[in-house]
């Protein structure tokens, strides 16, 4: 069953995006324009997932989303200042790619190292504030420190870093969260020509299949990398799932959650193996769990066009609230 995880893993990329966020806070209106998240972003990136938060609190399932994430995450002491719902525009998860060979002036990345970036109308000192508010909650030890334009906050028992201006927050670590504050401060570097391909087909998927979704995902998957990725792992190798190259996600949501996903291959024969194995992914589940929400809200699935899979399922409000009560 361990391969069959992938199948979801970019459907529920885009849940999991929404609660991430709310595990940090922040507060309202900032002076000037926030910068872009997607304009901080290291080059080279595995994973980019954006999530348009202004456009899906205007929804009635989107609010309905996203309210339940507010109600597991949020810190009932800081609900004044903290109001995601209310203050954040726009998120961005970024996974870095394979880790860097060091060059002049630029540390390697750790492994698979992750960095959240939310913009919107908050002030960076309510944020930072905020941000040590939970760190003292849960029993860390808050300690502050100015980076620049940034105001930073890490707990001195436990990994990972917040930094927070006016309209913009960064979540990360290490030399990636590094990365991150040099590019807002104006200084992104181009990286290597493989870190400029993958940003060059992030760009490209988000343009072509995102369509100026509200949630948009995309994946770059390099011969071997899920394999690494997932510790060299035998069955994931024997998988066709190890034939996908690149892959997107886009979520409508209006009257319903609509949810589609590109799975792209080098030839059209490695995506037969790809469009076979979801359609069996997809009855091996149901046996194995039964016919769940999730599983029903499928429209199609394993639909291939040469070298590119698709699938799509839709979920009506009743059906998506069921969904997030666990059915």
């Amino acid at each position: 069953m361990k391969q069959h995880v992938f199948v979801v893993f970019l459907v529920a990329a885009a849940l999991a995006l929404s609660g991430a966020v709310l595990l940090r806070p922040w507060s309202r209106a900032p002076r000037t324009a926030p910068t872009a998240p997607l304009a901080v972003i290291p080059a080279g990136a595995a994973f980019v997932g954006q999530v348009d938060l202004a456009r899906l609190r205007k929804t009635a399932a989107g609010t309905q989303l996203f309210s339940r994430a507010l109600q597991s995450f949020a810190t009932p002491s800081s609900t004044a200042q903290f109001q995601p719902l209310r203050d954040v525009d726009e998120i961005v998860l970024a996974v870095a790619g394979d880790a860097r060979v060091a060059r002049s002036g630029a540390a390697p990345f750790e492994p698979n190292a992750v960095a959240v970036v939310a913009a919107g109308r908050f002030r960076g000192k309510a944020a930072a504030d905020a941000a040590v508010e939970h760190i003292r909650a849960r029993g860390g030890e808050p300690v502050r420190t100015r980076l620049g334009s940034f105001e930073s906050v890490r707990d001195l028992r436990a990994n990972g870093e917040v930094a927070a201006r006016d309209g913009l927050v960064v979540l990360s670590d290490g030399a990636y969260f590094r990365a991150v504050l040099a590019a807002a401060e104006g200084q992104r570097t181009e990286g290597s020509e493989v870190d400029r391909t993958r940003d060059r087909v992030h760009v490209e998927l988000r343009r072509t299949f995102g369509k100026g979704a509200p949630v948009i995902a995309t994946v770059t998957l390099p011969e071997g990398s899920l394999e690494a990725a997932l510790g060299g792992d035998s069955e994931i190798r024997r998988s066709p799932l190890a034939l996908v190259r690149s892959a997107a996600l886009r979520v409508n949501v209006g009257d319903t959650l609509d949810v589609d996903a590109l799975f792209v291959c080098e030839s059209k024969d490695d995506c037969s193996g790809v469009a076979k194995f979801l359609v069996e992914a997809k009855s091996d589940l149901e046996g194995a769990f039964g016919a769940t929400t999730l599983l029903r809200g499928f429209r199609r699935i394993g639909e291939q066009t040469g070298p590119r899979v698709e699938l799509s399922l839709s979920l009506s409000p009743q059906e998506l609230n069921a969904f997030l009560e666990g059915d």
